[in-house]
């Protein structure tokens, strides 16, 4: 078994028993993958649950305490903590400072040594990557005459900026 047998783990399974036996949910929801990808799960349709946002968000927090493989910890804590990311096509549970302070220790902890998905760097190869950034120019990689720059230069003075006087949110 890939979980192990504690209290979150049956917590988990009470969710995912509720949500499956609910005839219908008229607001927002998401689909859940009961046994996570990441962990060996398939997409089929008796592997996949539609929770509320706040069902999935403690799902996902609840797996980060079902498993005690590093690898899968490190997988379960990424998961988790991109459940606070905003997403212009989901509906993310707004989680405390708090949470968000817990979520982003566990998954720092949970890299910590960890060489999963990243080697060291040779020289050579940071040398070639150096080497490739020199010069170029934020025109696609193409390189910017003298010239081109002083035309752009002129072409632009007096103009408004498009972001003056725009205040940033996040939301759409």
């Amino acid at each position: 078994m890939i979980f192990i047998d504690n209290k979150y783990t049956h917590w988990y399974y009470n969710i995912i028993t509720n949500a499956l036996s609910r005839s219908v949910l008229l607001d927002y929801t998401e689909n859940h993958h009961i046994i996570p990808k990441s962990l060996g799960g398939g997409n089929s349709s008796d592997n996949l649950v539609r929770l509320t946002p706040k069902e999935h968000f403690v799902c996902h927090r609840l797996l980060t305490k079902m498993v005690s493989q590093e690898a899968a910890k490190i997988k379960m804590h990424n998961a988790a903590f991109q459940m606070t990311v905003y997403s212009s096509n989901q509906q993310r549970y707004k989680i405390s400072s708090r949470s968000y302070a817990l979520l982003k220790k566990n998954k720092s902890l949970a890299m910590k040594g960890n060489t999963y998905g990243s080697k060291p760097m040779s020289e050579e190869t940071k040398r070639k990557i150096s080497n490739a950034k020199k010069g170029v120019s934020v025109n696609k990689g193409k390189l910017i005459s003298v010239e081109q720059k002083e035309k752009l230069s002129i072409a632009l003075k007096g103009r408004i900026p498009w972001n003056k006087g725009k205040i940033y949110s996040h939301k759409k």
